[in-house]
């Protein structure tokens, strides 16, 4: 995976949240939707997180799609 600036963190609570995610030969990210071994349903912390996997970009592949999760773990605000 190439490197990306650290999210802005927006939300008020702290949680695990897992994206599965696809990814075509270019790197994009072409889908993601939450795993369910994510440990919150906060709106919020969903959000982010499926916005900050679309954002991902990784290293080109001859394959034509990946499939992989990423992990985010908020830390809530205190």
């Amino acid at each position: 995976m190439q490197d990306y600036d650290i999210p802005r963190y927006l939300c008020e609570r702290g949680g695990k949240i897992v994206v599965n995610i696809v990814v075509n030969g270019k790197g994009i990210v072409t889908d993601a939707s939450v795993n369910g071994s994510s440990n919150s349903n906060n709106q919020c912390l969903i959000n982010r997180a499926l916005e900050y996997a679309k954002e991902a970009l990784f290293d080109s592949s001859d394959k034509n799609e990946q499939i992989g999760t990423i992990t985010f773990l908020f830390r809530g605000k205190r």
